[in-house]
């Protein structure tokens, strides 16, 4: 005080103005403006202080629910800081935590965790700190974490002491502060389990399994669980009695919870069930004594257990006798109530007694079926011989024969004389219906017996249906062997050259036997071929051969005939002019030379020898072939200075010559030596001596002749093929001793079902498969063929007994088809008759639907059918109905579809 009234004298001294510094407001600015930098000069410390604080905490664990963790992350310093100037002194006394921390529950489960904010009111001076509780909501083990973030502080400043000339005071001031940096720290809380678990479960001990679904209970660790327990079984026990339990025992229903869980059981079985009764019921009625007997009172069985439990009954074995639903066991569940299962019976099955009727050797009548008697065990019977079978006689006696059907099959035979049946007639036509032998008569057989005839052997004609089989009737009956005529041997027309070398694809005609053929011009085909040659430069020279005739098919003749046409090639129009000319002044010589020919010969032309003059040039072209076009060869000379050598090259077989002369000019006396020089296809023979020497003088020519003989020819490969290349045939034709340029022929051969379609030479298509031999390459010669055009089926619908048609012909004909494709044919209904086989170019074929291959021949398929011979008559209208009836009340008399007589009896 003393201190603050010295500064006041000396302050009024120099100035009356220094009494208004001491005003309360500027004393209050200043302690603010002192607040202010404290604050400034703290906030740093402060921000590291709470953070610490924060996270230090940040693991906390609660030992029990009824223990909340109270008054955490709150901060209050113990210590002042005084700042003083000019006797005025405050403190800063206390941190407290933001009104408001920012904190989630990120990962936190509400149902386990609660977590309370406590803070004091806002703006006051209160220096309680702000907390979080954190409290448990569950007695089981806690593993979480939340963030918490903390942004501001509540700070609070007392000053200690303010002297005035009224006294000395205090005020208190307060702030809430942005950290620096705010803090975000994750909290993690843990709690031990407190918490164990009892399950409680129900069992039927006889079978192990649940009575009801299990249940568990749960209560603090240490703690009874008795009565957690038995209250479970108490809400469940009027249920468990209600499915017809009793019970029997339990296990660990009393006892302490503890860190786990403990299995507790209620052990039941179930009250024991009704009785059930098993009997056995004979449900048969118009009994005899033998089956009432067998059958007899079988007693009744009884079925006891508990309730719910399966039972099986077992049907009594009783002879003769069997379950009606076949059934030899029953299963029942056992309930509260008794209950009754019935088995009921009746008679088995007898084994049938069969009645036959046989002829004298013991073969059975045809149309009469044997008569069956079947019923059940015990049944009574009585059997009696037919009174009638048309054609024959009963032999054995005719006293009924009585007894009773068992187990045993058991059979009554009768025996009857067979009478003689009608005639066979047999017939043999062809296909026109025209007859080809006299018929045959076949008497003396039984009726009903078999009869089996063959085909006879008829000249030139062919039945693939061997045999007809049948039965022999009361009356005459037909049957006709149809025949076709072979198929003649084919006729072969060639086409050759003067030298026989074919110059087209052979010709050849197909026919049934007998019938006549022509390979003259006339035969569209041969006209065709003749004109294509002729358009060839061909012309026809001779004939040889039948063109005409029959076919024949003797079996040791390849062909019916064969008829070779004999062309040569026609004289060429075009002439071919050589000419001689003098080189210095373009004049002829000597005289030109023409050369003629036919059509394709090969020419060569040769320079020649002349007086004072000497080959100079030799044309580019000395060889070709004759055409209809003129050619013009030109050979240069000029005037001679010495003598002249001319180089010859011949054929040494022929003489001719194989290349262009080559002529030599040199001064008289000079030395020369010439070597063959190499032609192509050829190989030197032999070398004259002259091919050495001196020229001669002038005008004198010397001839040297080499000679050559032609290179060997190389193979030939002839393969036959169809369009996919697959092979039929191939070989190589023979080289021994074969050279360039001989000519080699190869021949069409034939092929079931396929016809030619072309012919190439090493790819090249021919007109046909002759050539040239080769002496560099190999050759090759294919003949690829083509399946023939499908030839039609003539379909017949036809009666067997008169061989005549029954509707129209038909053909079937795809005009796609070819060799080898499939047809398919179907009888047809046709009113009034009834279909019976079906036979594919005389081969019997089998039911009604045919499927067969085209071939490149015509087929015949052919249906036959027999007359419905079914009659049927009545006495009157009225069709009689009773207990008692027999077909003689109404019916007159019957046939079956043959025409046979129906016996009534046997309906």
């Amino acid at each position: 005080m003393k201190k603050f009234i010295k500064i006041l004298i000396v302050a009024c001294l120099i100035s009356p103005s220094l009494f208004i510094v001491f005003d309360s407001n500027d004393v209050y600015a200043a302690i603010e403006q002192r607040v202010s930098e404290a604050k400034n000069e703290s906030k740093t410390t402060l921000t590291d202080a709470v953070k610490k604080m924060i996270s230090n905490s940040s693991n906390q664990h609660i030992s029990t629910v009824s223990q909340p963790l109270n008054n955490l992350y709150s901060y209050k310093t113990g210590n002042s800081r005084t700042y003083s100037e000019g006797d005025i002194t405050w403190g800063k006394e206390a941190y407290v935590i933001s009104m408001n921390p920012v904190y989630t529950t990120d990962g936190v489960d509400t149902n386990l965790l609660k977590i309370d904010y406590n803070r004091p009111g806002n703006g006051t001076t209160e220096t309680s700190p702000s907390s979080i509780s954190i409290s448990a909501k569950t007695n089981k083990k806690i593993d979480t974490s939340f963030w918490l973030e903390v942004r501001s502080v509540y700070t609070v400043y007392h000053t200690l002491e303010w002297e005035t000339f009224s006294g000395s005071t205090k005020k208190t001031l307060y702030s809430q502060d942005l950290l620096e940096n705010p803090i975000s720290i994750r909290v993690h809380v843990t709690k031990d389990n407190e918490e164990g678990s009892v399950r409680v479960s129900y069992t039927d001990v006889d079978s192990g399994t649940s009575i009801i679904n299990d249940n568990t209970v749960f209560g603090k660790i240490g703690t009874n669980y008795d009565n957690d327990v038995k209250a479970d079984y108490s809400s469940k026990k009027e249920y468990i009695e209600k499915q017809f339990y009793k019970y029997i025992g339990e296990k660990n229903t009393s006892g302490k919870y503890i860190d786990g869980t403990i299995q507790a059981e209620y052990q039941f079985e179930r009250v024991q069930g009704g009785d059930t009764t098993v009997n056995f019921l004979n449900k048969e009625t118009n009994l005899n004594e033998r089956q009432k007997e067998a059958f007899g009172e079988p007693s009744s069985d009884t079925l006891k257990g508990k309730y719910g439990e399966v039972k099986t009954a077992e049907a009594k074995n009783i002879p003769h006798y069997e379950t009606i639903d076949g059934k030899l066991n029953k299963e029942i569940t056992l309930n509260e109530k008794p209950q009754t299962i019935t088995f009921e019976y009746r008679l088995s099955s007898a084994k049938p007694l069969t009645v036959k009727y046989v002829d004298q050797d013991g073969a059975p009548i045809p149309g009469v079926d044997n008569k069956v008697i079947s019923g059940r065990w015990g049944d009574d019977y009585v059997v009696t011989p037919r009174e009638e079978i048309p054609f024959y006689t009963l032999i054995d006696s005719t006293d009924p024969i009585k007894g009773y059907l068992d187990e045993e099959s058991k059979e009554i035979v009768y025996h009857y004389q067979v009478s003689e049946g009608g005639p066979i007639i047999v017939h043999y036509i062809d296909e026109n219906g025209t007859k080809l032998k006299k018929d045959k008569t076949i008497t003396g057989l039984k009726f009903g017996q078999k009869f089996n005839e063959k085909a006879e052997q008829i000249e030139h004609y062919h039945q693939k249906k061997d045999e007809i089989s049948g039965q022999v009737t009361d009356k005459k009956q037909e049957i006709t062997f149809v025949y076709t005529i072979n198929d003649g041997k084919p006729v072969i027309a060639n086409f050759k050259d003067q030298t026989g070398n074919i110059i087209h694809e052979s010709y050849l005609l197909y026919g049934k036997y007998n019938s006549s053929f022509d390979v003259s011009d006339k035969n569209k085909e041969i006209e065709s071929i003749l004109k294509k040659l002729t358009n060839n430069h061909y012309e026809l020279i001779k004939t040889t051969g039948n063109i005409s005739g029959k076919f024949i098919d003797t079996e040791s003749e390849t062909y019916s005939g064969q008829v070779s046409y004999i062309f040569r090639k026609k004289k060429a129009s075009g002439k071919v002019t050589v000419r001689y000319i003098n080189s210095m002044n373009n004049k002829e010589i000597s005289e030109p030379e023409i050369l003629s020919g036919n059509f394709d010969d090969p020419y060569t032309s040769q320079p020649k020898i002349i007086n004072n003059y000497h080959l100079t040039k030799i044309p580019e072209i000395t060889t070709g072939k004759f055409s209809d076009d003129d050619t013009e060869i030109i050979y240069s000379y000029e005037p001679d200075v010495g003598g002249t050598v001319i180089l010859n090259y011949l054929d040494k077989d022929t003489q001719k010559p194989i290349a262009t002369n080559d002529v030599k000019s040199g001064g008289v006396n000079q030395p020369y030596q010439f070597n063959p020089k190499n032609i192509q296809h050829y190989q030197i023979s032999s070398i004259p001596e002259n091919a050495q020497g001196v020229y001669p003088d002038a005008n004198k020519v010397v001839n040297v002749y080499f000679e050559y003989d032609r290179a060997p020819a190389k193979p030939i490969h002839v393969v036959y093929q169809d369009e996919e290349g697959n092979i039929f045939e191939e070989y190589e034709l023979n080289t021994a001793n074969k050279k360039w340029n001989d000519s080699f022929s190869t021949e069409i051969k034939s092929f079931k079902g396929y016809e030619v379609k072309n012919i190439t030479i090493d790819g090249k298509e021919v007109k046909s498969g002759n050539g040239l031999y080769d002496d560099e390459k190999e050759q090759t010669v294919i003949y690829t063929y083509k399946l023939k055009k499908a030839a039609p089926i003539h379909v017949r619908y036809m009666d067997i007994e008169t061989q005549k048609n029954i509707l129209p012909q038909e053909n079937i004909l795809d005009p796609n088809a070819v060799f080898g494709d499939i047809f398919e044919s179907k009888s047809k209904e046709i009113e009034g008759y009834i279909y019976l086989k079906a036979e594919l170019n005389g081969v019997e074929k089998e039911g009604s639907d045919i499927i067969s291959k085209y071939t490149d021949l015509e087929q015949n398929l052919i249906y036959y059918y027999s007359r419905d011979k079914t009659s049927l008559e009545t006495k009157d209208s009225v069709i009689y109905e009773g207990d008692i009836w027999n077909p003689l009340d109404n019916f007159v008399k019957a046939t079956d579809k043959d025409g046979n007589p129906v016996k009534f009896e046997e309906v």
